[in-house]
């Protein structure tokens, strides 16, 4: 009996999806977490997500009633989480866990490991994560199978765990088909932009102090797509940080601040874009910057892992040192006062996403749940 013979007999494998976020968040894990979970549900699996209870739920899973998808609001402390995670095993019987993160993966490991069950664990490129707390050891360790957008990030594991019989790298994918292609519009010269999670005193503050040092003659707006994480405490505060910041240095009445936006528009913010930027101080490969390739707005990255192991400078992007205002600042110029440079990095970027597609990320996770159910179809015979 292989994993196609389980879906036709029955509903589908069921499969227990925890995550950090999930749509309508805007951007990163949300992003991730939604688009594969739709192809999952489309391929045949029966997906079950849990997702913290103070995220609001999706107007729509865009997937109509003939797909099984459930999604339960839980409380986001680990021990509540662990507990929901367990009472739904009980009544549903999962056939695989799945943690898209590792403190999600964590909160599948008691139950997957007493019942004898395969758990994937994604790791991501963000925060500078060193894999040195216990948790991720723990995780290491039990885990059936292990993810990682990049190699980097697969390597930084590596170093503490010998994970490499029993992982891969799937690179994010990205759906470049059907976006409309950036041109650089009259009314958008002089706008600098990004799109995420907003951190005062990591990405925004990197940006803002860098459009600051711009020449008024060609600097227009700044353009602030996303929010402060809602879910996190202090989120007010986090907020009034951000605006205090952009008062501070007197660029307020340059700023177009969007708030939480439906991932949908995302594309359009980025086309009113001159130069799209990302300033992480981390390790990180976001949803935002192939979004933005996809689009072919002009991108200035700087040089951590994750974006230097994809991008390359003067090729598809502009590449800066981390913690550096002043050559973030020149580098937007450059492509600011360089039409012919802009259409340049924003073709080769738009080139670079069109071999990074989401059909190939999708295709490579539903291998790795078909190979670790066969097993599981193995096991039982045994």
């Amino acid at each position: 009996m292989t994993v196609d013979d389980w879906k036709t007999a029955r509903q589908g494998p069921r499969i227990c999806f925890v995550t950090d976020r999930y749509p309508p968040d805007i951007g990163g894990i949300a992003c991730s977490a939604g688009r594969l979970v739709s192809h999952l549900v489309n391929a045949g699996y029966d997906m079950h997500v849990f997702v913290r209870s103070d995220i609001p739920p999706p107007a729509t899973n865009g997937l109509g009633g003939m797909h099984p998808l459930h999604i339960y609001r839980v409380p986001s402390d680990p021990m509540r989480l662990r507990a929901a995670i367990n009472f739904y095993h009980e009544r549903v019987g999962f056939d695989l866990f799945h943690g898209f993160s590792i403190p999600s993966a964590f909160a599948c490991l008691s139950v997957a490991v007493r019942r004898g069950l395969p758990l994937i664990a994604n790791i991501g490129d963000f925060s500078g994560q060193s894999y040195q707390n216990r948790e991720s050891q723990v995780v290491f360790g039990h885990a059936s199978w292990i993810i990682a957008s990049t190699m980097a990030s697969l390597s930084r594991a590596h170093r503490i765990v010998d994970i490499a019989p029993k992982s891969s790298v799937i690179p994010i994918g990205i759906d470049s088909v059907q976006v409309v292609r950036w041109f650089l519009e009259a009314a958008d010269r002089g706008t600098v932009g990004m799109v995420g999670t907003l951190h005062a005193e990591e990405n925004v503050k990197i940006l803002a102090q860098a459009y600051t040092q711009l020449d008024r003659g060609v600097r227009r707006h700044l353009m602030i797509v996303g929010d402060c994480d809602p879910t996190a405490t202090g989120y007010q505060d986090n907020r009034l940080r951000v605006e205090w910041l952009l008062r501070s240095l007197n660029i307020a009445d340059e700023c177009i601040c969007s708030g939480h936006v439906p991932h949908s528009d995302v594309s359009v913010y980025l086309r009113r874009m001159h130069v799209f930027v990302l300033a992480p101080e981390h390790p990180d490969l976001s949803n935002s910057l192939l979004e933005a390739a996809a689009v072919g707005v002009p991108i200035v990255a700087t040089e951590v892992e994750g974006i230097k192991n994809m991008f390359s400078h003067e090729i598809n992007c502009l590449v800066v040192p981390p913690y550096d205002p002043r050559a973030l600042s020149r580098a937007i110029e450059t492509i600011m006062q360089d039409d012919s440079l802009a259409r340049h990095l924003g073709d080769g970027a738009r080139k670079l996403a069109e071999t990074m597609t989401a059909t190939a990320e999708q295709t490579e996770y539903c291998r790795v749940y078909a190979n670790l159910l066969d097993r599981q179809l193995l096991k039982s015979y045994c």
